[in-house]
């Protein structure tokens, strides 16, 4: 379950960041249409070819990946850092028991 848990938050993380990147690259390319910078000097002129898009989208991924690339592993240790505590706790928490063939517990 902990392994899953951390797993969904990767890929959460992982979806989120390339969805910010694309937007980011789409709202670049429609800035460049807008601005009509291939009316002004055809055929490209001064804007931004598919290289230059394609190798800013790689970069972003790159850079959004690796900053978030351990936060499964991070998110995991944590969630098994509290499981194993609760564990802990349930059998600090049972009563002390005094014969051990089951008589009275101390409470």
């Amino acid at each position: 379950v902990l392994q899953g848990l951390a797993d969904g938050t990767g890929f959460g993380v992982t979806g989120v960041c390339a969805s910010i990147v694309l937007s980011i690259s789409a709202g670049w390319i429609i800035q460049g249409w807008m601005d009509q910078c291939w009316a002004i000097d055809p055929p490209f002129g001064n804007c931004r070819s598919g290289g230059a898009v394609m190798a800013t989208i790689f970069t972003m991924l790159a850079a959004l990946m690796t900053a978030t690339g351990e936060l499964p592993n991070a998110f995991d240790l944590i969630l098994k850092g509290l499981s194993a505590a609760g564990r802990l706790y349930h059998v600090i928490d049972e009563p002390l028991v005094m014969n051990p063939s089951g008589g009275d517990t101390l409470d």
